[in-house]
């Protein structure tokens, strides 16, 4: 779970294209198929089958999770569906095809087939990876100064309505 990319990238583009956008759900939507996944990962291993990408990086996922952010945020549901999707195209799930399309290829998941030391190590060195988690670390920051985050009543703004000032 490489935090600064999926976060920085996701509250970025939403900002960019939507300057009145509440920004609070961003982090956590960008974040989601990660929350959801690592721990499927851990307390079920029979159905992970090694894989730490499972359910929740599908588009059935983005598909549950789309509908159920329509359902509770009405027309600011846009925001967090693109953060969730975005999430699924940094982690380039189209190189997994079975779990993308997951359950249509299938209901349990092939054996994953690297060991994951080596997967993180080739992670860390990865420019994707590292070029990702350094230009949402950028694009952080760019939002931080744009909404004068280190000013309170800014940030009062910020929590009130999730727009930056």
């Amino acid at each position: 779970m490489f935090v600064l990319g999926h976060v920085g990238i996701a509250a970025g583009a939403v900002h960019f294209l939507d300057r009145k956008a509440d920004l609070r759900w961003i982090p956590l939507a960008a974040l989601l198929p990660d929350v959801v996944d690592k721990p499927i990962w851990f307390f079920l291993p029979g159905f992970a089958n090694g894989w730490t990408r499972s359910a929740a990086h599908s588009v059935t996922g983005l598909g549950i999770f789309a509908v159920l952010a329509l359902w509770a945020l009405r027309e600011r549901a846009w925001g967090p569906i693109f953060a969730y999707a975005s999430h699924l195209l940094l982690d380039r799930m189209w190189w997994d095809a079975t779990i993308l399309f997951w359950p249509f290829e299938g209901f349990f998941l092939p054996r994953f087939p690297f060991d994951h030391v080596e997967l993180w190590w080739q992670k860390l060195t990865d420019p994707w990876t590292m070029g990702g988690e350094a230009a949402g670390a950028l694009l952080l920051a760019v939002l931080a100064v744009r909404g004068r985050m280190w000013d309170p009543g800014c940030r009062r703004v910020f929590r009130a309505t999730g727009r930056l000032a």
